[in-house]
Protein backbone atom coordinates (compact mmCIF):
# COMPACT_ATOMS: atom_id res chain seq x y z
CA UNK A 1 0.00 0.00 0.00
CA UNK A 2 1.48 3.25 1.23
CA UNK A 3 5.06 1.96 1.55
CA UNK A 4 5.01 0.77 -2.06
CA UNK A 5 3.65 4.16 -3.18
CA UNK A 6 6.33 5.96 -1.17
CA UNK A 7 9.04 3.84 -2.80
CA UNK A 8 7.67 4.54 -6.29
CA UNK A 9 7.55 8.28 -5.55
CA UNK A 10 11.09 8.23 -4.13
CA UNK A 11 12.34 6.50 -7.30
CA UNK A 12 10.43 8.91 -9.54
CA UNK A 13 11.88 11.90 -7.70
CA UNK A 14 15.41 10.49 -7.81
CA UNK A 15 14.99 10.18 -11.59
CA UNK A 16 14.62 13.99 -11.83
CA UNK A 17 18.32 14.57 -11.05
CA UNK A 18 19.75 17.23 -13.39
CA UNK A 19 23.40 16.71 -12.52
CA UNK A 20 23.45 19.34 -9.75
CA UNK A 21 19.92 19.40 -8.30
CA UNK A 22 16.49 17.84 -8.61
CA UNK A 23 13.72 19.27 -10.75
CA UNK A 24 11.02 21.41 -9.14
CA UNK A 25 8.20 19.51 -10.84
CA UNK A 26 6.28 19.34 -14.08
CA UNK A 27 3.83 21.71 -15.72
CA UNK A 28 0.36 20.65 -16.83
CA UNK A 29 1.70 19.54 -20.22
CA UNK A 30 4.44 17.25 -18.87
CA UNK A 31 7.25 19.77 -19.28
CA UNK A 32 9.95 19.79 -16.61
CA UNK A 33 10.30 22.79 -14.29
CA UNK A 34 13.76 23.41 -12.91
CA UNK A 35 16.24 22.34 -15.58
CA UNK A 36 17.55 25.89 -15.77
CA UNK A 37 17.08 26.99 -12.14
CA UNK A 38 17.67 25.53 -8.71
CA UNK A 39 14.40 25.73 -6.76
CA UNK A 40 15.35 25.59 -3.10
CA UNK A 41 11.88 24.67 -1.85
CA UNK A 42 11.86 21.34 -3.70
CA UNK A 43 15.51 20.53 -3.08
CA UNK A 44 15.52 21.17 0.67
CA UNK A 45 13.02 18.33 1.02
CA UNK A 46 15.24 16.07 -1.08
CA UNK A 47 18.05 16.57 1.44
CA UNK A 48 15.73 15.93 4.38
CA UNK A 49 14.31 12.76 2.80
CA UNK A 50 17.72 11.55 1.59
CA UNK A 51 16.59 11.41 -2.04
CA UNK A 52 19.25 10.27 -4.51
CA UNK A 53 22.70 8.94 -3.78
CA UNK A 54 25.08 10.33 -1.20
CA UNK A 55 27.19 11.80 -4.03
CA UNK A 56 24.13 13.50 -5.50
CA UNK A 57 23.18 15.01 -2.15
CA UNK A 58 26.73 16.30 -1.69
CA UNK A 59 26.59 17.84 -5.18
CA UNK A 60 23.21 19.35 -4.29
CA UNK A 61 24.59 20.90 -1.10
CA UNK A 62 27.50 22.36 -3.10
CA UNK A 63 25.09 23.78 -5.67
CA UNK A 64 22.92 25.33 -2.96
CA UNK A 65 25.99 26.79 -1.25
CA UNK A 66 27.44 28.25 -4.46
CA UNK A 67 24.25 29.35 -6.22
CA UNK A 68 21.83 30.27 -3.43
CA UNK A 69 23.73 30.80 -0.18
CA UNK A 70 27.17 32.27 -0.93
CA UNK A 71 25.93 35.31 -2.85
CA UNK A 72 23.36 36.13 -0.13
CA UNK A 73 24.37 37.68 3.21
CA UNK A 74 21.06 36.66 4.86
CA UNK A 75 20.57 32.99 3.98
CA UNK A 76 19.97 31.04 0.79
CA UNK A 77 17.64 32.42 -1.85
CA UNK A 78 14.59 30.42 -2.92
CA UNK A 79 15.84 30.43 -6.54
CA UNK A 80 19.44 30.50 -7.68
CA UNK A 81 18.49 33.39 -9.97
CA UNK A 82 15.22 35.16 -10.69
CA UNK A 83 13.02 34.50 -13.68
CA UNK A 84 11.34 37.03 -15.94
CA UNK A 85 7.78 37.38 -14.67
CA UNK A 86 5.16 38.45 -17.20
CA UNK A 87 4.19 42.08 -16.84
CA UNK A 88 6.91 42.71 -14.27
CA UNK A 89 4.48 41.69 -11.53
CA UNK A 90 7.22 40.14 -9.44
CA UNK A 91 10.56 41.94 -9.65
CA UNK A 92 13.83 39.99 -9.49
CA UNK A 93 14.83 39.08 -5.95
CA UNK A 94 11.36 39.61 -4.50
CA UNK A 95 9.10 36.99 -2.92
CA UNK A 96 9.15 33.68 -4.80
CA UNK A 97 11.26 35.20 -7.58
CA UNK A 98 14.56 34.81 -5.79
CA UNK A 99 13.79 36.19 -2.35
CA UNK A 100 14.99 34.73 0.95
CA UNK A 101 12.21 32.79 2.67
CA UNK A 102 12.74 31.94 6.35
CA UNK A 103 10.62 28.79 6.12
CA UNK A 104 12.56 27.40 3.16
CA UNK A 105 15.96 28.49 4.50
CA UNK A 106 15.19 26.70 7.77
CA UNK A 107 14.26 23.54 5.87
CA UNK A 108 17.55 23.84 4.00
CA UNK A 109 19.48 23.97 7.28
CA UNK A 110 17.55 20.90 8.48
CA UNK A 111 18.37 19.04 5.27
CA UNK A 112 22.02 20.00 5.52
CA UNK A 113 22.11 18.88 9.17
CA UNK A 114 21.21 15.35 8.04
CA UNK A 115 24.43 15.27 5.98
CA UNK A 116 26.83 17.98 7.20
CA UNK A 117 26.07 19.56 10.59
CA UNK A 118 28.81 22.21 10.28
CA UNK A 119 27.39 23.43 6.96
CA UNK A 120 23.90 23.44 8.48
CA UNK A 121 25.09 25.55 11.40
CA UNK A 122 26.61 28.15 9.02
CA UNK A 123 23.36 28.17 7.03
CA UNK A 124 21.36 28.74 10.19
CA UNK A 125 23.65 31.54 11.41
CA UNK A 126 23.29 33.31 8.05
CA UNK A 127 19.52 33.42 8.64
CA UNK A 128 19.62 35.19 11.99
CA UNK A 129 18.48 38.74 12.70
CA UNK A 130 22.09 39.43 13.70
CA UNK A 131 23.26 38.53 10.17
CA UNK A 132 20.49 40.67 8.69
CA UNK A 133 21.44 43.59 10.94
CA UNK A 134 25.08 43.35 9.83
CA UNK A 135 24.18 43.16 6.14
CA UNK A 136 21.36 45.73 6.15
CA UNK A 137 21.64 47.90 9.28
CA UNK A 138 19.32 50.54 7.75
CA UNK A 139 16.37 48.11 7.61
CA UNK A 140 14.94 48.31 11.12
CA UNK A 141 12.48 45.46 10.66
CA UNK A 142 15.32 43.03 10.08
CA UNK A 143 17.00 43.71 13.39
CA UNK A 144 14.37 42.66 15.94
CA UNK A 145 11.49 41.38 13.83
CA UNK A 146 10.80 40.55 10.23
CA UNK A 147 8.51 39.35 7.46
CA UNK A 148 8.27 35.88 6.01
CA UNK A 149 10.36 36.87 2.97
CA UNK A 150 13.24 39.25 2.41
CA UNK A 151 14.20 40.85 -0.88
CA UNK A 152 17.51 39.38 -1.95
CA UNK A 153 20.65 40.78 -3.52
CA UNK A 154 19.18 39.84 -6.93
CA UNK A 155 17.09 42.99 -7.16
CA UNK A 156 16.43 46.42 -5.78
CA UNK A 157 15.75 47.09 -2.10
CA UNK A 158 17.74 44.09 -0.79
CA UNK A 159 17.14 43.33 2.87
CA UNK A 160 13.68 44.86 2.73
CA UNK A 161 10.47 42.96 2.10
CA UNK A 162 8.40 42.72 -1.07
CA UNK A 163 5.22 44.55 -1.92
CA UNK A 164 2.66 42.41 -3.67
CA UNK A 165 1.58 44.53 -6.67
CA UNK A 166 -1.61 42.51 -7.16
Amino acid sequence: GMCALANRLRTALADTWTGSWFLRGFDGRGGAIGHDRLFLDANAWCLIARIGSEAQREALMRAIAERCAAPSPIGPTILDRPAHVRGGLLPPGWDTNGGVWAAISALTAWGQAVHDPARAWRCLLDQTFAAHARAYPHVWYGIWSGPDCWNSHHGDRPGETFVQPA
